[in-house]
């Protein structure tokens, strides 16, 4: 049995879904590097913080990129003038030292993310299609990073991610480098079967429960407020139901208990929630209503 608790805890559990850890301040840039004397020294960085660290040295002389989001972002983040295509030419010999040390671990961490083994089996990306046994099973220009992850009852994550971009990172306008997860497939490997999520379920989604290894919980990505939730059924991936503002959660041996924020009315720092019970592949309304603190849901 899972405990209840509030969905302040899945925002933050969305995010490292998502990224795969988090992301490092552009703040810290300076400091990075001044520490970084070996690879050991920057293992802690994802692909996308080493390559934009590695771009920020260019970007410090004024280096014009071809990509315009990364002259935009450097401009945003430390004013920096992105004018000068010949600003390479004007890094120190440290500096010269410095990229080619992350463009290395870069290149090490893209290779990492290229395969990963589920027990005896095998999948990759190769030319940007995902590869099992020597067969092609599915392909995308987008297809950049794999990595799975562990469910239960035996089931695996299998998750495709794109390339790291300068994009928005959803909260009060701030910008950064990230990626995105854009194709799921659950493997079980005792039988070897391999299953398709759609890509509705995909975008902008993650799967938060796997119920009886019949029924996926899937939460909307967010990064303040409140999680929406869909229910399906893991054959044929159809939708049972769907509640817009989940307060929490509660997996117990036959029946899930989804606490719902309600619309009705009450002063700051506490709302009304409603019970909802799903059973039997049937999510059911209850009549329970309570008020509870909620200041975490007004917080950004």
């Amino acid at each position: 049995m899972y405990p209840k608790f509030p969905l302040i805890i899945f925002l933050f559990q969305s995010l490292i879904f998502s990224t795969g850890k988090a992301q490092l301040p552009f703040y810290e840039f300076e400091t990075t590097i001044a520490h970084a004397k070996s690879a050991d020294d920057l293992a802690s960085l994802t692909v996308g913080d080493l390559w934009l660290v590695r771009n920020y040295i260019f970007a410090k002389h004024g280096y014009h990129f071809k990509n315009p989001k990364l002259n935009s972002y450097f401009q945003e983040a430390f004013e920096f003038i992105c004018d000068n295509p010949n600003a390479h030419t004007l890094l120190t010999a440290d500096e010269v030292k410095m990229v080619a040390l992350l463009r290395q671990v870069e290149k090490q961490k893209k290779l990492a993310l290229q395969t990963v083994t589920i027990r005896r089996d095998t999948f990759s990306l190769r030319n940007h299609q995902l590869v099992n046994k020597g067969e092609a099973i599915s392909s995308s220009p987008e297809y950049h990073y794999i990595s799975s992850d562990f469910l239960e009852n035996g089931l695996h994550l299998i998750q495709i991610s794109s390339a790291y971009d300068i994009g928005d990172l959803g909260c009060c306008g701030e910008r950064g480098v990230k990626n995105k997860v854009v194709k799921q497939f659950l493997y079980y490997p005792l039988t070897q079967k391999l299953l398709e999520i759609p890509d509705p379920i995909t975008q902008d989604r993650y799967i938060e429960e796997i119920f009886k290894h019949q029924f996926i919980f899937v939460f909307n990505h967010i990064f303040s407020g409140a999680h929406s939730l869909e229910i399906f059924t893991l054959d044929g991936f159809q939708k049972l139901g769907e509640l817009d503002e989940i307060e929490g959660m509660e997996i117990k041996e036959e029946e899930v208990e989804i606490w719902e924020f309600m619309d009705k009315k009450t002063e700051f720092p506490y709302k009304y929630r409603r019970k909802w019970i799903f059973r039997e592949g049937v999510l059911k309304r209850t009549e329970i209503i309570e008020k509870v603190e909620a200041a975490w849901y007004f917080a950004g």
